[in-house]
């Protein structure tokens, strides 16, 4: 392992870096890989015909959840938001948070992906195992986790077009269908049962806790709240389309009952005699994006294991985290079963500790600084070892060369 023992893992893996876009597609990958599933059907079912506006709510809820992040980030360079809740905090905390992220991030990869295999098994390749499907998944997956950050950033940016061309035309394609008048009322349930679906059924958080694990990876640490900013925005706007495109197409209480309703929406456009159905884009893209939520898992899986246990060889966390990740998928008997553990347990109980990490962060960064400024310091917040020269803000991170594996 090269670098110093308080380096953080950037100087550890020695990775390269990835720009705005990079991060930005990251995120948004990560969060909009699984609103082609059963995404609309759960915000129905709590949300009712205001299902749309859920994942606007949680855009701007999480924008002010990761702002503490975007502040406390740039000031420990090369460090995942573990290291920096170690620094910050102390030894048994940092496990703490960092083993209840890693068991989330877990479970809501396996959940996913689970759920898209048995999808392609049951309606796009009907016959093949679900175990071929999954292995071969989850397999792709490592492989392209196992290439580097640099690489997912490609292939996120590339997905990222893709899937915001795809979503909107084939939501403008559908207009024919849509029965505008029932997304009425506007507030569902009513406010109180509303406010459920806004905090408790929170929709993003999660996935854009990621940050968390890319930040490090950013060239220029003053773009991080633009990036953040960005893949926020754009996976909010496309999480409340693809939402309000199968709400319109089935409306309430019908949508609660559909099954992969975007993939049924798709599935009506009809282009003309020679081009057939625009479905078979759909299919290649989705599953496109679905293997690449799965390698982003295990890649922020690989971070975690290195930043609780010191482990210096990437490639050994990752094919630790793959494994996980294949196990879980096959744990739940059936895809009703993953889905009602996604949404009722991962994704509620999750948030219990998530929730104030962020700003935990941020008041004791803040309590830091003052007391430095109290004994006359600089001000600043405490800087890693050997990071005097990144104190800009602007400067390149830059990687201490550290072997992979």
């Amino acid at each position: 392992m090269a670098g110093r023992k308080d380096s953080g893992v950037l100087q550890k893996f020695g990775h390269g870096h990835i720009d705005t876009l990079g991060l930005a597609s990251v995120l948004f990958v990560y969060v909009v890989a699984g609103a082609f599933l059963a995404f609309p059907t759960r915000l129905a079912k709590s949300a009712q015909t205001a299902a749309w506006t859920v994942p606007i709510f949680s855009g701007v809820l999480c924008a002010l959840w990761l702002a503490p992040l975007v502040y406390v980030h740039p000031r420990y360079p090369g460090k995942t938001i573990v290291e920096i809740t170690r620094d910050l905090a102390g030894k048994a905390v940092a496990a703490i948070f960092g083993v209840f992220f890693f068991v989330a991030n877990t479970g809501m990869v396996c959940s996913i992906a689970r759920q898209l295999c048995e999808t392609l098994t049951t309606v796009v390749v009907p016959l093949t195992p679900i175990t071929f499907t999954l292995t071969v998944v989850c397999a792709t997956g490592i492989y392209l986790a196992l290439k580097g950050t640099e690489i997912l950033s490609r292939l996120s940016i590339i997905i990222t077009v893709a899937t915001i061309l795809n979503v909107t035309l084939s939501s403008a394609l559908t207009y024919h269908a849509w029965h505008i008048d029932d997304i009425y009322p506007l507030l569902g349930p009513g406010l109180p049962d509303l406010a459920k679906s806004y905090f408790i059924g929170q929709t993003m958080y999660l996935e854009l806790m990621a940050l968390g694990i890319l930040a490090p990876y950013l060239r220029k640490r003053s773009s991080l709240g633009k990036a953040t900013l960005a893949g926020t925005v754009l996976s909010m706007v496309m999480l409340s389309l693809v939402t309000l495109t199968c709400l319109m197409m089935f409306p309430y209480p019908s949508l609660t009952r559909v099954h992969l309703p975007f993939l049924r929406t798709v599935r009506i456009i009809y282009l003309s005699r020679f081009l057939q159905r625009f479905d078979a884009v759909f299919v290649v893209l989705w599953l496109s994006a679905g293997t690449l939520f799965v390698a982003i898992g295990a890649w922020i899986n690989s971070h975690l294991i290195a930043s609780l246990t010191g482990l210096g060889a990437y490639r050994i966390g990752v094919l630790i985290s793959g494994v996980l990740i294949l196990a879980g998928a096959f744990l739940p008997s059936n895809i009703a079963e993953a889905i009602s553990v996604h949404s009722t347990v991962i994704r509620t109980y999750s948030l219990l500790l998530l929730y104030p990490w962020s700003y935990t962060l941020l008041v004791l960064q803040l309590m830091r600084e003052k007391k430095r400024k109290t004994v006359g310091g600089s001000g600043t917040g405490r800087e890693p070892h050997g990071a005097r020269a990144g104190a800009s803000g602007d400067a390149t991170t830059r990687g201490g060369g550290g072997e992979e594996a």
